[in-house]
């Protein structure tokens, strides 16, 4: 007796899984497959009920999370000269792409991460030469801010300017994510009331896991695949 109510108990549990949610809203589990450039590569799902595998670009997406706890959304970007700079509603021209950007900190002041390869075919031999990771930020009032290095702490004082204690951190805060991720924190636990909770949902383990290798090569090397680790509690996109 007791055999059966356990084996009924592990029937009933529920598996964690990551999730992708369509362009249209609808919400699709498995498991994820991506590389670092998921914005250039886009991502694969392993259906959790068994379906055909699919491919999925950021178009076709308002975002996906992974068990670890990692988010992407996506956003709009267009291009000037090698700088992905974000493109408004009003401001589509030239012609803009959707790419994921991973969410590191959410709260007031929202922080993202974009990798990005901008290397052209004539510039490979200059890779050393090209960014392939930018940082966006976006506060209540303005919108989606790409940060450079040379600008970046007099744009942070300017954005934090009803928060001094940020705005002294800011001062600071040089241009890499840990130190980014500090300050905006900074920002909106100490001046972030009514905007929700925040969140640091940057994560210690390997950002793109295991490389997929041996019995599963056919899906291509570059790609990763996560281990269950934690239930997601949030699937909502902005």
């Amino acid at each position: 007796m007791c055999a059966l109510l356990r084996l009924s108990q592990a029937q009933q549990r529920v598996i964690p899984t990551d999730y992708f949610v369509t362009a249209t809203g609808d919400t699709l589990r498995g498991q994820l497959q991506f590389s670092r450039f998921v914005a250039d590569n886009g991502v694969t799902l392993l259906p959790a009920g068994g379906d055909p595998r699919r491919a999925y670009r950021a178009e076709e997406s308002q975002g996906f999370g992974t068990v670890d706890g990692r988010r992407f959304v996506v956003q709009r970007i267009k291009f000037v000269g090698q700088q992905p700079v974000p493109a408004s509603a009003t401001n589509l021209a030239p012609a803009f792409v959707h790419v994921f950007m991973q969410h590191l900190v959410r709260g007031k002041a929202n922080l993202y991460r974009l990798d990005y390869s901008v290397i052209t075919a004539q510039a490979i031999m200059e890779y050393a030469e090209y960014q392939t990771t930018f940082f966006y930020i976006q506060v209540p009032g303005s919108g989606l801010l790409l940060l450079q290095q040379t600008s970046l702490r007099s744009v942070l004082k300017a954005l934090f300017q009803d928060c001094p204690l940020a705005q002294s951190k800011s001062a600071h805060t040089r241009f890499d994510e840990a130190e980014l991720s500090q300050t905006v924190l900074v920002y909106n636990t100490n001046c972030g009331v009514g905007f929700g909770p925040t969140a640091d949902l940057r994560r210690s383990s390997p950002r793109y896991g295991r490389l997929i290798v041996g019995a599963r090569a056919g899906l291509g090397m570059g790609l990763v695949s996560y281990q269950q680790s934690e239930c997601l509690s949030d699937n909502t996109f902005k």
